[in-house]
């Protein structure tokens, strides 16, 4: 039988105990940090502190879906959120736009998600991201690059929150 995309995704999702919230990035969302958040968003500009608080606002909702009321989401820099017990998760966030996901620690060891504007991706990040072969697979001005960056940190992510050992861009 096939399946569209939405519904492919839908039964992925449910099959593994995942849920996935996404929402738009508002002015505001800044003072929705909780106050065991805020401290670690102190050196942060208003629109980092805007984002992530947007994107944790999405996983309390998830969070209080599974018994996780209010739960605070702390900033490790670099290294995420420090999750509840028992779950796993992953958040993203660009400048209009959050998303996250959790899902039982039980049924998955490692969770990433990533977001990216549709956008070419400029050089230098692209040189410092892709190997060699890499390098000559991506036409210059192609968004696909883009989507090779949100790839590697989404496997990051999941590699990261699997085993808290973090992975460079080339491995």
């Amino acid at each position: 039988m096939f399946l569209s995309a939405v519904e492919e995704l839908r039964y992925c999702l449910s099959s593994h105990d995942i849920s996935l919230g996404f929402g738009c990035v508002s002015v505001g969302d800044e003072k929705e940090l909780l106050p065991e958040e805020v401290e670690s968003f102190m050196n942060c500009t208003v629109s980092v502190k805007r984002q992530g608080a947007a994107a944790r606002g999405l996983a309390r909702t998830l969070l209080a879906q599974r018994g996780y009321d209010q739960f605070p989401l702390s900033r490790r820099l670099g290294l995420g959120p420090i999750w509840p017990p028992r779950i796993v998760g992953s958040l993203a966030h660009c400048e209009d736009c959050a998303a996250a996901a959790i899902a039982s620690a039980s049924q998955i060891s490692g969770l990433g998600i990533d977001i990216e504007p549709a956008l070419p991706l400029p050089d230098d990040v692209f040189e410092f991201i892709a190997t060699a072969r890499e390098r000559r697979g991506f036409p210059k001005e192609d968004v696909w690059r883009r989507v090779l960056f949100c790839a590697k940190e989404a496997a990051f992510k999941a590699a990261y929150t699997a085993d808290q050992i973090p992975v460079e861009f080339h491995e």
